[in-house]
């Protein structure tokens, strides 16, 4: 399971779906690095159910990590709220907290 927390925009505020337009609208942006990485991540996760594709290392970790995306690089870090893992584990019947520990054992 992969997560990210979407922080770039660091002078105006970030709302849900802000990062769509890195994906689908790179023209609105300002950042072609960081468009080209997103769209990377997003068309490696729909080929190879994994963001990082084939690369190694990988740069986007599974959990407990998460991935933070910024103005600067892109870096792997802990769960920033693990309180609100309960939410997850409501809506993944379990999944959630399960998929944590096998991550934490590998």
């Amino acid at each position: 399971m992969y997560v990210y927390v979407f922080d770039h925009e660091e002078d105006k505020m970030v709302t849900h779906s802000s990062e769509l337009n890195y994906l689908f609208a790179p023209d609105k942006t300002s950042d072609p690095l960081l468009n080209k990485r997103m769209q990377t991540w997003w068309t490696n996760f729909a080929i190879h159910h994994n963001p990082n594709g084939l690369s190694s290392p990988p740069l986007w970790p599974t959990i407990p990590k998460i991935l933070r995306i910024t103005k600067s690089t892109p870096k792997a870090e802990d769960w920033p709220n693990p309180e609100k893992c309960q939410y997850w584990e409501g809506l993944l019947n379990g999944k959630f907290m399960r998929e944590c520990q096998t991550s934490t054992k590998l």
